[in-house]
């Protein structure tokens, strides 16, 4: 029976060293696992604020843009405004003109045929002028 108690005593004795290997190997395991997920958080926290900062660069672009394009319609905006006026007067004097030789018409001077055809053709604008106001 001694003997039979030495052999299990032997036998738990063996089992202890092989679960407290066991445990220990788990643990290396545990903690190198540990190690490499740590790492990688740290990796991706890194490119996390790598493309913050990107994100942040693209949202200033971004504004920018938006106030260069309002400035570009604000321009655009006023130049059409001087566009309108530039067609306006030239259409007043088109007009101005138009009355000045539809005058001379009647005056004793008599001009040449291309003369007369230019004459023609700014009453023709002006009219075309008048119907469009």
């Amino acid at each position: 029976m001694t003997n039979t108690v030495l052999v299990l005593q032997v036998i738990v004795f063996i089992e202890i060293l092989v679960l407290g290997y066991l445990e220990n190997s788990y643990q290396r395991q545990a903690e190198k696992s540990f190690d490499s997920l740590y790492r990688v958080m740290r990796f991706l926290s890194e490119d996390v604020m790598e493309l913050q900062g990107k994100l942040a660069q693209i949202q200033k672009s971004e504004k920018d843009n938006v106030l260069a394009v309002k400035a570009t319609q604000e321009r655009i905006g006023s130049l059409q405004s001087i566009e309108a006026n530039d067609v306006k007067r030239l259409t007043d004097d088109i007009a101005v003109i138009a009355d000045m030789m539809a005058q001379m018409k009647f005056t004793s001077y008599r001009p040449n045929e291309r003369f007369q055809d230019d004459m023609d053709r700014i009453l023709e604008l002006a009219k075309q002028g008048r119907v469009e106001k």
